[in-house]
C-alpha cells in the first residue's frame, strides 16, 4: 500500500506546516490501521461470536454474545484511556499535545456513530427476526475489536516515536 501526504504548500509558517504534516500522519496512520485491521478480520474464518453458537439454549448464546460485547467496549475504553494518558505524557509542546488528544477525541465520536449505523445495518439484514439482537452483538463486538487493536497500535507508535 502506497500513500501520498499532499501538504498546502501556501503553508510558510513552519508551525503551521508541521502541524499540517502532523495532521495528515495522524490520518495516515489511522487508515492503515483501519485498513489492516479490516484485512485481517477478512482472513479470519471465524465470527465474532462464533463461540456463543456453540452453547446449545440460545438463551445462553445471546448472553455469550452480550458478555463478549460488554467486554469489547471495555477493550475499546481501555485502549483509549491508556493512549490519551500517554498522549498526555508525550514530551511535545501543549498545542500538539492538545490537538491529537482533540484528533483522538473527534475520531471516538466519529467511530460510535459509525458502529451504530453499520450494527443496525447488519440487525436489519435479519429482515424483522429474532437474530437481529444477535447480528447487532456480533457486529459490535467485531468493530469494537478492530477499533482497540487500532488505539492500540497508534499507542505502540506514539512510544515508538517517544524513544526515536
Amino acid at each position: 500500500m502506497q500513500a501520498v501526504i499532499w501538504i498546502n504548500p501556501h503553508i510558510f509558517n513552519w508551525k503551521e506546516r508541521l502541524m499540517a504534516t502532523r495532521t495528515a500522519l495522524l490520518a495516515g496512520f489511522l487508515v492503515a490501521g483501519v485498513t489492516l485491521a479490516g484485512q485481517a478480520l477478512a482472513q479470519q474464518d471465524s465470527k465474532p461470536g462464533d463461540e456463543c453458537f456453540r452453547l446449545e439454549a440460545h438463551e445462553k448464546q445471546r448472553e455469550c454474545l452480550e458478555t463478549r460485547a460488554r467486554k469489547s467496549a471495555q477493550a475499546v475504553a481501555d485502549a483509549g484511556a491508556k493512549l490519551l494518558a500517554d498522549l498526555n505524557n508525550w514530551d511535545q509542546d501543549t498545542m500538539y499535545v492538545f490537538q491529537t488528544s482533540s484528533d483522538l477525541a473527534a475520531t471516538t465520536k466519529a467511530y460510535e456513530q459509525y458502529k451504530s449505523a453499520q450494527c443496525e445495518l447488519h440487525a436489519s439484514l435479519a429482515a424483522g427476526g429474532g437474530s437481529s439482537v444477535d447480528r447487532h452483538l456480533m457486529c459490535e463486538i467485531a468493530l469494537n475489536e478492530q477499533r482497540s487493536a487500532d488505539l492500540r497500535q497508534i499507542d505502540l507508535e506514539l512510544e515508538y516515536w517517544k524513544k526515536n
